[in-house]
């Protein structure tokens, strides 16, 4: 998959630059659309490309990281919901979301089988889901 993206981005065989993540986490937000739930928003980088969202939903388990977020939130042009939670263990009612979106945190999740039940059981049938994740992100 590497060299499909790095033949796309026009790239030999290198890991993208931090060009090519935020022009990726654009095109992610700018699909994103309706009632969106975010896995592991870090401290907000996906939240100024949320264009098409009716409201966003982001839960990260680290305090410290949402907190940081608070800054993005008031950027974003979508309403942004923090919530301090793990991804094993979503606090939503099934069938909510109309989009997913998890960037570059899947790697940091313990238990990733039980995230993604748990995302199935929250997304709407149909909903749109996207996940950006790199070899190696545990290391940076």
């Amino acid at each position: 998959m590497k060299e499909k993206y790095s033949s796309q981005a026009g790239h030999s065989n290198q890991l993208p630059r931090k060009t090519g993540i935020t022009q990726l986490r654009a095109a992610i937000g700018g699909n994103a659309y309706g009632h969106v739930l975010e896995i592991g928003s870090g401290t907000g980088a996906n939240f100024p490309f949320y264009k098409n969202a009716l409201s966003v939903d982001a839960i990260e388990p680290d305090e410290r990281r949402v907190s940081r977020s608070r800054k993005q939130v008031k950027m974003a042009k979508a309403p942004i919901h923090l919530h301090v939670a793990k991804a094993e263990q979503l606090p939503f009612n099934e069938n909510v979301f109309d989009t997913v979106v998890a960037t570059l945190v899947f790697c940091t999740i313990p238990d990733p089988q039980k995230a993604l039940e748990e995302i199935q059981r929250v997304a709407k049938p149909g909903a749109r889901i996207f996940f950006l994740n790199m070899c190696g992100c545990r290391s940076q």
